[in-house]
């Protein structure tokens, strides 16, 4: 957005990091954008926009585990179960 200051020339060559801030008193979340300057003679820049809910589409992740991984994780459990008992009754098994 060239109101920023950051349209052609103006505009870093890399974007280094990208964080979002603390919340605002007024709901909108800060962007923390920085720059590198790969130790040239140009300075380093970091950022900050307030962004809000109008600016960004988001929706909250719900995190749901793979049915294989669910299914690795019972196994995992079922032979710890087994192994428990035998060791509880005295049995070894011979190599």
């Amino acid at each position: 957005d060239p109101s920023f200051g950051l349209a052609g020339d103006a505009f870093p060559e890399k974007i280094e990091g990208l964080a979002f801030g603390p919340d605002l008193a007024d709901g909108r979340h800060i962007l923390f954008v920085t720059s590198d300057n790969d130790f040239l003679d140009t300075p380093t820049h970091v950022y900050a926009f307030a962004i809000g809910a109008a600016d960004i589409n988001y929706v909250a992740q719900v995190f749901v585990p793979e049915p294989a991984s669910l299914g690795l994780l019972a196994v995992g459990a079922a032979g710890g179960v087994v192994l428990r008992r035998r060791r509880a009754r005295g049995v070894r098994r011979s190599a």
